[in-house]
């Protein structure tokens, strides 16, 4: 066989090498992230990616996205401490079906989640505290 059929073959095979990175520990409140390193063929924007989030009652379904360099991404912020499972659906194969789980932990003293809307005209943390939002310009 020539040379060109075996380059041809390893080029092949490496195109449906992902390799999934993901940490193993996370804050409530934190960004969990995996990231998909995946060669494919057209435009890398046509590719469907997404995620679903389970720990106990609570599931959630995330969109991925691709951020260059053949590299697709899928960012979660967990608000449940627990052991999460998830599990990966992808119009490219090699990224569909991907399982794993992580540990989401309390919250640091620090840390006190997303801002949310209070009544009509305040603002609060996930976890209660209050929030004073402060700009520099006023639009009226």
């Amino acid at each position: 066989m020539s040379t060109k059929f075996y380059v041809i073959a390893v080029w092949t095979l490496l195109s449906f090498v992902v390799k999934v990175n993901a940490q193993d520990k996370v804050e409530c409140w934190d960004r969990f992230e995996l990231s998909f390193k995946q060669v494919t063929k057209g435009n890398p924007f046509d590719i469907r990616l997404s995620a679903t989030f389970v720990c106990g009652k609570e599931k959630k379904t995330v969109e991925g996205f691709y951020d260059g360099e053949n590299t697709y991404r899928i960012r979660f912020m967990p608000a449940v401490a627990g052991e999460w499972r998830y599990v990966t659906s992808s119009s490219i194969g090699a990224m569909n079906g991907r399982k794993g789980t992580f540990t989401v932990i309390p919250a640091g003293k620090d840390n006190h989640g997303m801002v949310l809307v209070d009544g009509e005209h305040n603002f609060k943390y996930a976890d209660g505290t209050r929030y004073y939002p402060m700009g520099t310009t006023a639009y009226a």
